[in-house]
């Protein structure tokens, strides 16, 4: 489309408008180019191919609700310490609810960074949200939501799924306006 664009010009022989928007075009790549080689060098270091499919699929979505979202994974994080099935469900409904309160939020952020230290990998997800500070006491109750009647069973399905894991903590907190879940799991002998 934008070639499309370009070739109708040149074609008119609009050179001077032809070069601006070339030069646009360029600008426009060179930002989000070096930006998207940063998030796939992050998601290269994610070596389950399930956790980096749902990771690539929820950044195409913020991408599409023009959310800022921000993803680090420092070094290689070779296996989560939980079932895929299991981390790919719990990691999904972080990121959902955080897109969903970021949308509400004036500037709509979500920042995903997964580094390790050692034999224990933390999980955090950070979202802005808007005016409606969540309530921490009541967001694991099944069917509690701030998004209306018929929702809120996300976060209690993931308290769920985490009962099964003893290796798995889960702190939720509110830092700077901004909401955050952090999982901090010990993958010492979890294969």
């Amino acid at each position: 489309n934008m070639m499309a664009g370009l070739y109708l010009q040149a074609q008119q022989g609009d050179m001077e408008g032809l070069q601006e928007q070339l030069r646009k075009k360029l600008e426009y790549f060179d930002e989000n180019l070096s930006e998207q080689i940063r998030q796939t060098s992050a998601l290269a270091n994610i070596k389950d191919a399930q956790v980096k499919s749902l990771l690539a699929v929820k950044i195409s979505e913020m991408q599409g609700h023009r959310i800022f979202f921000q993803i680090e994974v420092p070094q290689q994080v070779e296996h989560l310490g939980m079932n895929a099935e299991d981390c790919c469900r719990g990691l999904g409904i972080l990121i959902d609810n955080a897109m969903e309160a970021a949308i509400q939020a004036l500037k709509p952020q979500v920042q995903i960074a997964i580094p390790s230290f050692g034999e224990t990998v933390q999980v955090e997800v950070k979202n802005t949200f808007g005016d409606e500070t969540p309530s921490l006491d009541k967001i694991w109750a099944d069917g509690f939501s701030t998004k209306g009647t018929g929702r809120g069973a996300g976060l209690a399905i993931l308290k769920r799924i985490l009962a099964r894991y003893e290796n798995v903590m889960m702190h939720t907190s509110l830092s700077d306006e901004r909401f955050i879940q952090q999982l901090t799991i010990n993958t010492r002998g979890v294969v």
